[in-house]
């Protein structure tokens, strides 16, 4: 609803910049307008350097996705109704103006946005900031343009042909969304690994063992390297997770159906291969670039996982970015501490209308306990290293469907219903 009562505002935005929909700013102010700076000071040069945050269209995706997720998990029918349709609608219609076609590839492309990366703001030495087909965004507005679609069917026929009515949405913009949706421009390496936006395989190799020789801390890249009179515009480098966010937002059978579905094939093998390179590469200058890449490899490489799961946890505690604490608690990476817990260790998402439960426990964790709201039913969830046990309260007014491994469930009120690695019981 915070997203909605600024939904004029983010009109206005994309009206100005000669766009359909909405356009959510990346910093919102008091009245929903772009209050991201444009200028940035560098502590270890003194100087003020031209930043463009604000071309991070990727939060309308974000957004987008939060509506979906609220639905989902409430079932909450009169909010899409009144709310979260427009703003899907809204969103949908954005990316559709944003993309233009390429007639040289035969696809749709994205111009002029930074992607969840930041420290690549611009082609190197370009005059104007932003940068072209950026993997994250383009993927996701695609899943955008589906959702917006999905929610609209969601909507009673009358309510729905209200709404396009009202938003001025013809067949002709529902078949273009489609269009973009099926055609969307992906940057891949010759070796086939997608890169984080188009160009990026012509930038330079970083040399990070002589960086953090020389400066030992080198998670601001952007700060030093602009202090040397260089840019992080001319390397193969990130602030933290990009195109790797893909793995954390999307679930691999989202993921694969949505690059499937623009001709690229993401195997097992490819994901972990394409995980590892940009791990590489990335000086984790943002405290939530830990809990993304600690949630991402727990199902394979626990260690590593669990020691980026707990360099977010000390973010504030030890004030790990070197006095932004004072400033400022990181509110992100708390909440998405808990989050971690819950959805990636003991495994429990919301998939269609059931919540399934895929514990990885890292060696750390011996069990763990919470309750999951779904559909306004508190289930008791408890997970341990071989079991898993979730219970609905007498008082519930429905079953709710739980995937336990490769079977769906559902546990009705006041019952508790066991799972083991060879099958469950319930009582």
């Amino acid at each position: 609803l915070y997203r909605y009562r600024r939904l004029k505002a983010a009109r206005a935005a994309a009206t100005n910049e000669g766009l359909a929909g909405a356009m959510f700013p990346w910093q919102s102010g008091s009245q929903g307008r772009e209050e991201t700076q444009v200028v940035h000071l560098n502590p270890r040069s003194g100087n003020w350097d031209p930043d463009h945050s604000h071309l991070q269209r990727h939060v309308n995706a974000a957004i987008a996705r939060n509506v979906w997720q609220y639905v989902e998990q409430s079932g909450d029918q009169s909010f899409m109704e009144s709310y979260g349709a427009e703003m899907l609608v809204e969103i949908a219609k954005f990316w559709s103006s944003l993309s233009s076609w390429n007639d040289d590839q035969q696809r749709f492309d994205i111009a002029g946005v930074m992607g969840p990366d930041e420290f690549h703001e611009a082609y190197p030495d370009a005059e104007e900031g932003g940068l072209r087909n950026n993997t994250y965004t383009n993927v996701m507005a695609v899943w955008c343009l589906r959702k917006a679609r999905a929610g609209l069917q969601m909507l009673p026929e009358q309510v729905r042909e209200s709404l396009l009515d009202r938003l001025a949405v013809d067949q002709e913009e529902l078949n273009r969304w489609e269009r973009v949706a099926s055609s969307m421009a992906l940057p891949v390496r010759d070796d086939g690994i997608l890169e984080p936006f188009d160009g990026y395989d012509a930038l330079d190799e970083l040399d990070w063992a002589g960086y953090r020789e020389k400066y030992g801390d080198i998670a601001r890249l952007d700060r030093i390297l602009k202090a040397e009179g260089d840019s992080p515009d001319h390397y193969k480098l990130s602030k933290q997770a990009d195109l790797c966010m893909l793995f954390y937002f999307l679930s691999r059978a989202e993921l694969d159906d949505i690059l499937g579905g623009l001709g690229y094939e993401m195997s097992d093998a490819r994901a972990a291969e394409t995980i590892s390179y940009y791990r590489q590469r990335t000086s984790h200058g943002s405290t939530m670039s830990h809990l993304v890449h600690g949630a991402i490899l727990l199902a394979h490489e626990p260690k590593t996982a669990w020691d980026h799961y707990v360099h977010a946890l000390r973010s504030d505690v030890e004030d790990t970015q070197g006095g932004t604490t004072p400033e400022g608690i990181h509110t992100a990476v708390m909440a998405g501490t808990v989050q971690y817990v819950v959805e990636w260790a003991a495994g429990a998402r919301m998939q269609g209308e059931a919540l399934r439960i895929l514990p990885h426990l890292p060696d750390a964790l011996q069990s763990i306990r919470f309750v999951h709201r779904v559909r306004g039913v508190p289930l008791q969830v408890a997970v341990d290293r071989s079991s898993i046990c979730v219970s609905s309260p007498r008082g519930a007014r429905a079953p709710i469907p739980v995937v336990l491994g490769e079977e769906t469930v559902e546990v009705f009120p006041g019952e508790t219903v066991r799972a083991s690695l060879q099958g469950r019981s319930s009582v």
